[in-house]
This record gives structure tokens, sequence and C-alpha cells, in this order.
């Protein structure tokens, strides 16, 4: 006994980090300063209570935490001694909250004050503990996992148990597919849309979660993480990763130089915007040729119906506005001016290889009437439909049909 109060007596004076040791009594004897024994914080019922059951469920050494800021080193020794040692801050405490702290214990704050340390320290005195009482080594990095682990069980736990006390939802994960689909396919208009009904208004922070206490704060790091989502959905959307990086890192420094939350708002939405009109370029020049290409095949296979853009629109599931001006831009007509000459063509091979009367060549290619289709025609091939036919028919119809006969 005398040997390990000997050992935990230098370790105090090494570290200043208070320690006492319980002897099979349940005597205490306390190396400290900054409280007497009878102040001591462990003495508290709650604290005593939680160690001394983890003492019995726990593998020793180990390290408990008091309110995520506080710490202390367990250790049981071969002699049925328990080692308590801190309670230590990683942090450097403010007068307020050592202030609490001594409140909360009803320890005399006049001298009071707990020791900064490294949990690294903490650590080392549990291990030369175990060394020179069991002869055994345990790895600090254990420890120090240990804790690690349960922080974030603690606080994961306090988030959760703090958001639905104040009735804060998590943003849905499919909402998150949703917000990552709409800029991998480049869906500009329903971006649009969502901007213009003002989806992400400042009071709607509590759809995202609390991502911080301070509000701005909480939009930056809101921004941010929509940042990281959008640059990947562009990136597998098809835009190239270095031009999707170099967005990322303009719309960070943007981001840095924003004043309020307003701004940071406007900035989150032109993001959005700009990411999907990225895509939507890419997508552009993949299959732009193609819709073109099929949308000239409708109309082939239906000169002789009545057809609107809206029906190629339709069938071909694209947006009408967008298929007419890809359609201008490929070919240089509108989609029924492209169908009028098509028409017009037709017109001039049936003029040419049948003896079908005008009219009914007109009807047949659902023109209103005969004049307005010669006019149409006229304007096209400089010529009427009547004098096409006397200059281009090549075939005598009725002498084959007598010949046949």
């Amino acid at each position: 006994m005398d040997t390990l109060f000997f050992l935990l007596e230098q370790l105090y004076h090494m570290t200043s980090i208070p320690i006492r040791c319980l002897d099979a009594t349940g005597e205490i004897v306390l190396f400290n300063k900054g409280y007497k024994q009878e102040h001591d914080p462990f003495n508290s019922n709650s604290v005593k209570q939680t160690i001394l059951t983890s003492l019995d469920q726990k593998e020793s050494p180990f390290i408990e935490i008091e309110n995520t800021i506080y710490l202390y080193g367990c250790f049981k020794d071969t002699t049925d001694c328990i080692v308590i040692v801190g309670p230590i801050s990683t942090t450097t405490l403010g007068k307020d909250e050592m202030k609490k702290y001594a409140e909360q214990y009803d320890i005399p704050d006049k001298d009071f004050f707990i020791s900064k340390s490294g949990i690294r320290e903490l650590g080392g005195i549990l291990s030369m503990l175990q060394f020179n009482r069991y002869g055994s080594t345990v790895k600090g990095n254990d420890l120090f996992k240990e804790v690690a682990d349960e922080k974030m069980t603690h606080d994961r736990n306090m988030y959760v148990f703090t958001n639905t006390d104040e009735s804060i939802t998590r943003l849905s994960y499919n909402a998150e597919k949703e917000f990552v689909e709409q800029i991998k396919t480049g869906d500009i208009d329903t971006i649009e849309q969502q901007i213009q009904n003002q989806r992400y208004k400042q009071n709607n922070e509590a759809l995202i979660g609390k991502l911080a206490k301070n509000p701005s704060k909480h939009f930056e790091y809101m921004v941010c993480t929509s940042l990281c989502l959008a640059t990947r959905a562009a990136i597998d959307g098809g835009v190239a990763p270095s031009t999707a990086y170099t967005m990322s890192d303009i719309y960070l420094q943007r981001l840095e130089n924003c004043k309020d939350i307003t701004e940071m708002l406007a900035l989150h939405s032109k993001m959005r915007l700009d990411y999907a009109k990225q895509v939507n370029l890419i997508l552009q020049s993949r299959s732009g040729v193609s819709y073109v290409e099929k949308c000239k095949i409708y109309i082939g296979q239906n000169l002789n119906k009545h057809f609107t853009l809206d029906d190629i629109a339709d069938s071909l599931k694209l947006n009408k506005r967008y298929l007419a001006r890809l359609f201008v831009q490929d070919v240089g007509l509108t989609i029924m001016g492209y169908a009028r000459d098509e028409r017009i063509k037709a017109a001039a091979n049936m003029l040419k290889f049948s003896d079908e009367k005008i009219s009914a060549i007109a009807i047949y290619l659902t023109f209103p009437s005969q004049s307005h289709f010669g006019k149409v025609f006229k304007d096209i091939m400089g010529v009427t439909p009547k004098q096409y036919r006397a200059a281009n028919q090549t075939i005598d119809l009725n002498a084959q049909v007598k010949n046949l006969t």
C-alpha cells in the first residue's frame, strides 16, 4: 500500500492532476490542490456512484466522462484499492464555467480550479499504474478510442433529445436524393420552380436539422454540405471533375464573402441552378442530335396526319420549348416549318410519279384547301402544282394502263 501511495504522490507532483485512493474501507486519500477533501467533486453521490458502478461493469483501467467536458481516470488495484484520477478538462474553462461547476457541488469557489490536461496525460497515468501493479501494459489509444466512442454516443443522444424537444426534424433521405437527382439530370425547370416557391426560406432551417447553435454558422454549414452533394451529383451527370471542383472552389470563396443569411440563401439557390445548367449542357451535347433525328422521323411518318408541336414533344417525352430550341439550332428551321417543307417534297413526288388529282394530294397531306396548297407549293418550288406536274411527270400512267389491258 505504501508503495502505491508513493507512486500516486509522485504522479500527482509530476502532472498536477488530482489523484485519490479508496481503500477497502472506503476511506479516501487525496493528493490535490484547488479544493479540500470535503469539497472533492468526486464525493458527489451521482459522480461517485457512476464511477463505482462502472468499475464493476468495465475492465480496468478506463476513462469516465462527466457532462462531456470533465474526465476521470479509473483504476482498480490488486489490493482492491480503487484509484480515481481527475477530474480534468481538456479545454480551458472560463470563470463562469468554473463557478457553475463549483456551485453544482457546493465547492467554495474562491480558490477552486480544475486542471487543464490532455487525455494522453490521463491515459499515461493509467498505463503506468497498470504496468506497476500488474506488470502488463495498456495502450493509450484504446483508452482514447473508448472515450471518443462514448462522447460520440452521448452527443448523438443529446442531439436527438434536444431536437425532439424543440420539434426540429432532419432532412429526409428522400429529400436529399431528390436534391441530388435534380442536379444529376439537369432538371432546371423543377429547381427554378422550387426557388420561385421559396422552398428554402430562412425560417425553414428546421428542415435540415440543427447544424450549429449560431444561425449564421448553421446556414454556412448547410451551403457547404449542399455544395459537396451538388459537386458529386454534377460529376455523376457528366460534368468533368475539374469543372465541378473549380465551381465548388469558386462558390466556397463566394460563401466566405456573404455578409448575412439572406446572401447565403441566394448563393445556395444560384449554386443549385448553375450545377444543373452545366449538366444540362452536357446532356444536350450528348442527346441533342438524336432528339432532332427522332423528331424528323416522327414528321416523316405522319405527313398525312394533323399533328402539333405538343404531339411531337409528348411522343419524345421532352419539353416542347426545349425541343423547339434544339431543332432550330440544328436544322435552322422551326419544327412546323420543316414539316411544311417535307409535305411539299412529298407532294412533288406524288405529282411526279402519280396521276392523283391535285385536290386529293392537298387533302392527303392535310392542307386546308387546294388553293392554300397551291400557294405554299409555289412559294417553295417556284411554280404551281399543275406546272410542276406538266414539267416533271416522267411516267405516262394512262398509257401503261392501256398496255396492261
